[in-house]
């Protein structure tokens, strides 16, 4: 599995793999709590690439997943008492991870958070933070492993959506724990 910083021509593809995603979750269990058509979007996946934020999971030049990683923090993040103590600007932010459905269970979402778990602590941030609907048990128990901490739960607006519950995690990148993933 190769990631990287996602290129124009990939944009299609991650649009695709939203619906994909959202397809799935309409025919089966919907963990997302995402929306047809509302979000995520193309326009969304666009701005990413266009702030250079946004980073895709290939594997034999086939696109299998993507993830946004900011600096912006939404600002409902200021309601949460995170666990680590930092400026904003030692702060990144993870949105939208995304795995095509055929390959879930298969380690792409675990790899896209090792990635950025790296890039970060290359980049000198010192935690990571994100946040998913309150109702995504199989996320949650994915990013408890891969060392984040629940550092609460409030209320959250996801980009042309109702508001919903959501619980704010964090991954501290200060200590060393690189043997626990």
């Amino acid at each position: 599995m190769r990631i990287r910083p996602a290129d124009a021509k990939d944009l299609d593809a991650v649009a695709q793999s939203y619906r994909d995603l959202l397809m799935h979750e309409m025919e089966q269990t919907g963990y997302s709590n995402w929306k047809f058509g509302v979000f995520p979007t193309m326009e969304i996946s666009h701005r990413a690439h266009n702030r250079q934020e946004l980073y895709v999971a290939e594997v034999k030049g086939r696109l299998i997943g993507s993830m946004i990683l900011t600096e912006k923090q939404p600002k409902e993040y200021k309601n949460i008492s995170w666990n680590t103590a930092s400026p904003d600007e030692k702060i990144l932010v993870l949105q939208v991870l995304c795995v095509r459905p055929q390959f879930s269970g298969k380690g792409c979402g675990k790899s896209l958070l090792r990635y950025a778990g790296e890039m970060a602590r290359e980049m000198g941030y010192s935690a990571i933070r994100c946040n998913m609907w309150e109702g995504n048990e199989p996320a949650i128990h994915v990013f408890r492993q891969m060392n984040f901490t629940d550092a609460g739960s409030g209320p959250f607006r996801p980009e042309g959506l109702p508001e919903e519950q959501d619980l704010f995690m964090e991954w501290d990148l200060t200590g060393d724990d690189r043997n626990r993933y």
